[in-house]
């Protein structure tokens, strides 16, 4: 009888695991009901930790104690471009580790991005306990393509320290095109269009036989949903001030508590066509008032056009990289919520000039494909699968001493 492993996709915004049975994979839901579970840690006064969506419920209280975009951290330097640039954007306190790498400042105690990262870790290998009744030691994590070596082996110490064995870390595109089946006896050339919560990423993959290869990659790490929700949040800002005549916008914290709403909206967007929301008991001028707007598919079309469409910039450097064009892909897979919007598919469907995969969950691909190769891995008896370090054009680079928990190119059986 085989040892149980799952699949983790540890994200920048939101972290999903899956396990694979029998060739047949299932989404965990970590609290019982929800699959998507938001990458975030939050350290109560009294000493309680809540993770995922428990933590996001406390973020407006304890937003210096609520962490989040720790992907963006790990295996960084603290002095480095992107470490600063987060320090501009998040509401905690980063400082230097004694290694030289980062922590966040939580009261008096500091915690390394890889601590926290391992705290989300260990909920989801404990979620998957509780709903299987059994223990769970092994995993396969995914990765962005374009992480390096630092990045990766932090990734795989958080695992550990999670109580969980890396037996793989996963290319994210990789993942997502076994999530759909593209691997066995295929010679494919396919892009991976990664539009999440934080950032954006497209990943060209050669398959050749059973041989993966990440042949491009490149990326927007301050291009994701995040702005798309702001969009819609000044949006409704604008509407109430032409319709009342109040900048509502310039009220302590009114954008910051509308944005989950405005996230709701753009959701519930993805199959409505139209949709109505309120905001009640809204102090404006000492009056309480309910404030009332719709908005449709087709406005936050206009209102994220020029997000999306700075995609496809990326996407360009991409193609470039791999010296190739848009018609020389023979099948564009998506992943990330964002793919989820009309609009971008269809944007998707211009770009690459076919109509890109969408039969799986975008937000659940990568944590599928995982956990279909967590199974592969540990079947008894089974060939050796081989990795073949050396990334491809515009890859971060992993080399050899990553042994069997790296992954560049692989082999499936």
């Amino acid at each position: 009888m085989r040892e149980a492993a799952i699949g983790i996709d540890l994200g920048t915004t939101n972290s999903v695991v899956a396990i694979s049975s029998n060739g047949v994979p299932r989404v965990i839901a970590a609290d019982g009901k929800h699959k998507i579970n938001p990458s975030m840690v939050a350290f109560l006064n009294d000493g309680r930790i809540l993770v995922g969506r428990r933590a996001k419920a406390v973020q407006q209280r304890l937003p210096e104690r609520t962490i989040y975009n720790t992907k963006r951290l790990i295996g960084r330097f603290f002095g480095s471009e992107e470490v600063e640039r987060v320090r501009t954007l998040v509401p905690f306190e980063l400082m230097e580790g004694p290694r030289g790498d980062v922590h966040v400042a939580v009261g008096d105690r500091a915690f390394s991005a890889t601590d926290i990262s391992s705290i989300l870790l260990n909920f989801l290998k404990k979620a998957t306990e509780r709903t299987l009744n059994e223990e769970i030691r092994k995993a396969v994590i995914t990765v962005p393509a374009h992480f390096n070596d630092n990045q990766r082996h932090a990734t795989q110490s958080a695992a550990r320290m999670a109580g969980l064995e890396p037996i793989r870390i996963l290319n994210e595109p990789t993942a997502a095109a076994i999530a759909y089946g593209l691997r066995k006896g295929m010679w494919k050339r396919v892009a991976v269009y990664d539009f999440g919560g934080g950032t954006f990423d497209i990943s060209i993959l050669d398959i050749a036989g059973d041989i993966f290869e990440v042949a491009a990659t490149a990326g927007d790490t301050y291009l994701g949903g995040a702005d798309i929700d702001r969009l819609i949040a000044q949006d409704f800002v604008d509407h109430v001030t032409k319709r009342y005549g109040v900048e509502v916008g310039a009220i302590p914290g009114f954008i910051h508590n509308l944005l989950p709403v405005a996230e709701q909206v753009k959701i519930l967007l993805s199959e409505n066509a139209e949709v109505v929301f309120n905001l009640e008991g809204i102090r404006i001028e000492g009056k309480t008032v309910d404030l009332q707007m719709e908005l449709t598919q087709r406005r936050l079309a206009e209102l994220s056009h020029e997000l999306v469409q700075r995609s496809f910039l990326v996407c360009d450097d991409a193609l470039r990289l791999a010296g190739l064009r848009a018609d020389d892909i023979d099948e564009v897979v998506l992943t990330g919520g964002q793919t989820m919007m009309p609009v971008v598919q269809q944007a998707v469907a211009a770009y690459f000039r076919k109509a890109p995969r969408i039969g799986i969950n975008p937000m659940e691909a990568v944590a599928i494909g995982a956990a279909v190769l967590a199974e592969q891995l540990t079947l008894p008896q089974r060939p050796a699968v081989q990795s073949f370090f050396g990334a491809g054009k515009g890859a971060g680079s992993t080399s050899g001493a990553l042994g069997p928990a790296g992954d560049d190119d692989l082999e499936l059986d």
